[in-house]
Formats: structure tokens, C-alpha cells, sequence
């Protein structure tokens, strides 16, 4: 008997330490090293060289100034910030540029009064989406509604017939606690079990002769996204005093769909500019649908500080993987300056729903290892309009057998030139490996000519191909860079393989030609898929033919999986 329980104890040491072995495996017991080589180490040159890698802190102990930022340092920090929100706060304070473009040539011309979202009076962009998981008829699209003498709200539109139509009956505004502020950065995703919408934004407004913003999560029904649920909730609070700015929020779906678990769990993240003129990523997360918060909404986690913002760390995105696997990405414009020489893709993972209770952080890692070039300020150089810098802020997707992807825009060879942008994604398996530089696949997605930016992906298995698909749509930019259209690639990856291959040509998605505004047509564009449709929402401005007009609008297309 003593010999029969030996054995089995030894079988059951041996199951344990072989998790983690195979690649599609989750398990292990410790994270793996930043590098696994000295030559990694060589190639890798961090950009935090003065900091040291250690576990998160909380934002109360980085000892940052408590009073707001000074007009001096608020109008530092402005071109770091996304652009929606720096446009508000520059006409605030009376400023007449911003980022070295004249503010004062705005101005609208007529529109259509069709599509998502479009009106002659009202600028809309930067909508994201979401579609129902159980009810996949459900489809919301969130995005600004702009206009210069009634504020910046947002407002989320429904279509109940899975996007084929949206009646302008089946709207909401999304509330600003307040009262005076600025709606930016709207970001929608429903609960995995189809209970919740949840709707991310900023509230940017005054606090004596300084600018706030708080991020704020408004939860509706799920089956009725016009329907708001309780007040909303400030994830990460000023309190009166910094700046939060492009949030992003995201679930756990493929945990809930394999095995129930984690419906409840909301992940948020942020770039906070503090009044000393330091930058952060700040990190929250709830376990009950977005009721409460595992963090101070004051006091966030922060995963990536640097004290005067150089470099700068802006773009954060969460994405919840299999078996209670989390990570976040960012942009990080590396030692050598801002959109003056190269970048990081800078991650860190959590093994357990990014409770430090239950689990731990990884130390940071670099899925593309240090990235090309950094893009310019603007697209061009000849067409110097559409502010083009947040591109290179990462999209992350992640599909049920817990493969994650990243993806980002990069320019070739050099930050000044026509082309101004190629598309580039790496994957690897989400679980205790993700941190090793060896176990990323990295590959350009799209490098032709003219310029490609704004990605965004989704990841789903196909019954019908029998294979895992990555969807990539993006804007691509042709006749040099004076126009774009919205196109989308096709990765293709079998079962518990880590190999993919990618269409060889893009499909347009919209015949419509858009030429770029004079300052700022959206910093993203987004998708989602119910695993027989594949939806992507973007702006579009085929009807304006000046740059100087300002009037941008919101479309949709709904195509089957490919």
C-alpha cells in the first residue's frame, strides 16, 4: 500500500512540473527571466535604466506633488496627452497652437445624416464597439459627438438587428459626475455572460485655473445598452489634482466561455500625468461586474512610472487571457528621446487577475524587442495632417486557447519619410512564458506603400476553417498619405500550433475615400466578432473635401467570419 501511495505522489510531482512544458499549456510555478540569453540582454538595452525592476507600487508612494498642475506644467504635458482631450484643454486656456499646428483654421462644413453616427454640426470619431455575447443581434458602437459650443459628450448607439441598422431612437449620452466637463476616449465591452455593458471614458474639467480628469465606468444592461445600472463609478480619481488619460478597458471572455469562470472581471488601465510632470501606467481591476474596485481609485497600481515623463509612457491596454491570465501593453519611447529615434512595446503579466493577493507580476517585457522607428507627429511629411504619433499605441487580442497577440505601427527607417508606417504583430502563448523574449513570434503584417496605422484585432476560432483567425483592420493610407480607406488582413493558425500565415493582400472594407482633417480625425478605430460575423467601426470623412472641415462621422460594416 505504502509503495502504491509513493508511486502515485511521484506521478503526481512529475504532472505538475511538466505543466508548462508544451507550449499550449498553462502552469509553471515561477515567471519566466526578463532574457534568456546575454546576447537578448545586449540587444534588449532598456529603456528604464534608472529604475529597477521590482514589484508595482501604489500611487501614493511615488511621493509626487498633491497640488494641481501650474498652467506652465499643464501646457508641457499637452502634447503627450491624446489628442481629444489636449484640443478641449487648448481652447480653455486660450492657446493657438498645440503641438506646433495652428488651432484657430478649425472650423465644420455640411455632412451627411446617415451611417452610426453623423450629423453636420457635430464631429464624431474615435468609436469603439462591442457585440453582445449571447445576444449577438445586440451592437453598440461609443464614439465622441463633438462641437464647439455645446461641449464634448459622448454618446452610444445600438443597432438590434447585429448591425445591419442603427435608429437614432437608440441612443444614450453617457453622464459626466462633473457636471462641466468633457467627455473623451470612449471604449465599450459587454460582461462575458452578456449581463453587463460596460462604457469607459474620461470627464475632463476645471479645478481653479488647472485641468482634472477622471475615468469613469458607467455599467448599462446588457440586453439594453440604452439602460443605464447605478451610478457611474470613477475608476482612477484625480482628486482634484492629476491627469488620467486613454484608458482602456477589457474582460476575461474565453475563461467564462471554456469554463463559466470569471464573468465579473473588469480590468482598467490608464497613463496618469501627475502635476510634477512625471508619467505612470495605473492598473485596476474588479471581480463583481465593475461594483467595486480592487484598488483606491485615488491610489491605482501603478506598473511603469517615470518621474519627468523621459520617456514618455502613453497607449495602455489590458487584455484578460485563459486560466486567470492578464496582461497590459503600452507604449514607450525608449532613451533615446520622444518620436526622435526608436520604441518599446513595453508588457507586464499577471497570473492570477492582477489581485496581489492571489497572484504576482511579471517584470517587464518587450514582445518586439526594441521596435524600429517611431512615427512622426503628423502624417507626411507632405501632408502634414492627422496627428499620427498615437498610432504606435498597442491593440492587443488574445483567442480560447489562451494565444495572446500584440500588434503595433512602426516605421521602417526613419520618423521623417513618405511611407510613415507598417504594421507589425507578435503573438506568444499567455501563461508563465509570455515574458520570455524566445517565446515571441513577431512578423509585419503590412508594408506597402503609403502608410498603414490604427489597428485593431480580434481573435476567434472558426468551426468552419477548423483554425484559430486574426482579424487586423486598419486605415491604409495611399496616394501619399492623402487618403485613406479601412482594409483588414486574415492571420490563419491551426490548433495548438504557434505558427500562422497572414493574406497576402488586404480586403477593403469601405470603397469610400477619406482625406485626413487639418488636426485630428480619431486615435483608434475598433472591432468585434460574435464568431459568425466579423464588425469593425471607424471614422470616415468621404464627404469632406477640405481639410479645414472638421466634420467627422462614424460607419460600420458587418461581414461574415472569413
Amino acid at each position: 500500500m505504502k509503495a502504491k501511495v509513493l508511486t502515485f505522489f511521484l506521478v503526481l510531482v512529475l504532472a505538475f512540473t511538466s505543466v508548462g512544458a508544451g507550449q499550449a499549456q498553462f502552469g509553471g510555478s515561477t515567471w519566466a527571466p526578463l532574457v534568456t540569453t546575454r546576447r537578448d540582454a545586449r540587444r534588449i538595452r532598456r529603456a528604464h535604466l534608472r529604475k529597477t525592476l521590482s514589484a508595482p507600487v501604489t500611487f501614493s508612494e511615488l511621493g509626487v506633488p498633491t497640488t494641481p498642475m501650474s498652467t506652465a506644467t499643464l501646457k508641457e504635458v499637452l502634447p503627450k496627452m491624446s489628442t481629444a482631450p489636449a484640443l478641449a484643454i487648448a481652447s480653455r486656456l486660450g492657446l493657438h497652437d498645440l503641438a506646433g499646428r495652428k488651432l484657430d483654421n478649425l472650423y465644420r462644413a455640411s455632412g451627411i445624416n446617415e451611417l452610426v453616427s453623423a450629423d453636420r454640426e457635430f464631429w464624431e470619431n474615435e468609436p469603439s464597439m462591442a457585440v453582445n455575447p449571447l445576444y449577438p443581434s445586440i451592437v453598440v458602437v461609443f464614439n465622441h459627438y463633438y462641437n464647439e459650443t455645446t461641449g464634448g459628450p459622448c454618446r452610444a448607439h445600438v443597432s438590434w438587428d447585429g448591425g445591419e441598422t442603427f435608429n437614432w431612437n437608440d441612443w444614450i449620452e453617457l453622464p459626466l459626475p462633473s457636471g462641466t466637463g468633457d467627455c473623451s476616449d470612449p471604449v465599450v465591452r459587454f460582461s462575458p455572460d452578456g449581463m453587463y455593458t460596460y462604457y469607459f471614458y474620461m470627464d475632463v474639467y476645471q479645478v481653479g485655473n488647472s485641468e482634472v480628469s477622471d475615468i469613469i465606468m458607467q455599467r448599462a444592461e446588457g440586453t439594453d445598452p440604452t439602460t443605464l445600472v447605478g451610478l457611474p463609478v470613477k475608476v482612477f480619481d484625480a482628486n482634484g489634482t492629476n491627469f488620467y488619460d486613454k484608458e482602456w478597458g477589457d474582460v476575461h471572455p474565453h475563461d467564462y466561455y471554456n469554463s463559466g469562470g470569471n464573468a465579473g472581471v473588469v480590468y482598467a488601465t490608464a497613463t496618469l500625468f501627475d502635476a510634477g510632470g512625471g508619467c505612470s501606467i495605473v492598473f485596476n481591476a474588479s471581480y463583481d461586474y465593475g461594483v467595486s474596485w480592487q484598488y483606491d481609485t485615488a491610489n491605482p497600481l501603478v506598473l511603469d512610472t517615470d518621474a519627468d515623463c523621459n520617456p514618455v509612457l502613453q497607449g495602455s491596454r489590458p487584455i484578460g487571457g485563459n486560466n486567470n491570465f492578464m496582461m497590459a501593453c503600452w507604449y514607450d519611447s525608449h532613451s533615446d528621446g520622444y518620436l526622435g529615434g526608436k520604441f518599446n512595446i513595453t508588457c507586464r503579466a499577471h497570473d492570477n487577475l492582477g489581485s496581489p493577493s492571489l497572484g504576482t507580476w511579471s517584470d517587464y517585457f518587450y514582445p518586439f524587442l526594441k521596435q524600429k522607428y517611431e512615427v512622426s507627429e503628423w502624417l507626411g511629411p507632405y501632408d502634414k495632417y492627422h496627428r499620427w504619433r498615437a498610432t504606435m499605441f498597442p491593440v492587443l487580442a488574445v483567442d480560447e486557447e489562451g494565444m495572446v497577440y500584440v500588434a503595433t505601427v512602426a516605421d521602417d527607417s526613419s520618423s521623417t519619410n513618405t511611407e510613415a508606417g507598417n504594421i507589425y504583430v507578435g503573438w506568444a502563448w499567455l501563461d508563465y512564458t509570455v515574458s520570455s523574449l524566445s517565446s515571441w513570434t513577431k512578423q509585419a503584417v503590412d508594408t506597402s506603400g503609403g502608410a498603414q496605422g490604427f489597428p485593431t484585432m480580434v481573435a476567434h476560432y472558426s468551426g468552419t476553417a477548423k483554425a484559430y483567425k486574426l482579424l487586423i483592420a486598419y486605415n491604409s493610407y495611399m496616394g501619399n498619405n492623402k487618403y485613406y480607406k479601412i482594409v483588414y488582413r486574415v492571420g490563419t493558425r491551426k490548433k495548438a500550433k504557434k505558427t500562422m500565415s497572414f493574406s497576402t493582400s488586404s480586403v477593403v472594407l469601405s470603397d469610400r475615400r477619406s482625406q485626413s482633417d487639418y488636426y485630428f480625425i480619431g486615435d483608434y478605430i475598433d472591432s468585434a466578432t460574435d464568431g459568425r460575423n466579423y464588425h469593425v467601426v471607424w471614422t470616415d470623412r468621404s464627404d469632406a473635401y477640405n481639410k479645414y472641415d472638421a466634420d467627422d462621422d462614424v460607419l460600420h460594416a458587418v461581414i461574415p467570419m472569413p
